[in-house]
């Protein structure tokens, strides 16, 4: 059942952004909120609560194939193109800004291997602005 929270958090951290969820936890926004979610399956794991997290593979599952799909595949309208291609919904914002050099060569490294399948489109190139 974790699998399928994950898709309504990552559907909520697509349609409200930056909104919080409690207005008495100014930290806790929609836009972590996926993140926050595995962190706290890890710690039931670590602490032993395994009857918490049976499914934490499938939670993982739904974090990736989920974001695809709202990336790429999903019509917001009937005039726009598929997927949300905002900086901000990209698959590495979704953690902490540290973490951010860590899991940017992993996440481009299967990004390609996706778009040489012909899952994802190809990567367009980036103009560095000096």
């Amino acid at each position: 059942f974790n699998g399928v929270i994950m898709c309504v958090l990552m559907f909520a951290r697509q349609q409200r952004r930056s909104e919080q969820v409690y207005s008495s936890v100014p930290g806790l926004t929609y836009h972590n909120s996926p993140t926050l979610f595995i962190l706290f399956q890890v710690v039931c794991l670590l602490l032993g609560f395994r009857s918490l997290v049976m499914d934490f593979h499938f939670t993982l599952i739904s974090l990736f194939f989920c974001w695809s799909y709202l990336r790429f595949y999903y019509r917001y309208n009937e005039f726009e193109p598929a997927g949300d291609k905002s900086e901000d919904f990209s698959f590495v914002a979704m953690f902490p800004e540290p973490l951010h050099i860590v899991l940017i060569p992993f996440t481009t490294a299967f990004y390609n291997l996706f778009a040489i399948v012909g899952l994802f489109p190809a990567l367009e190139p980036v103009e560095k602005k000096l």
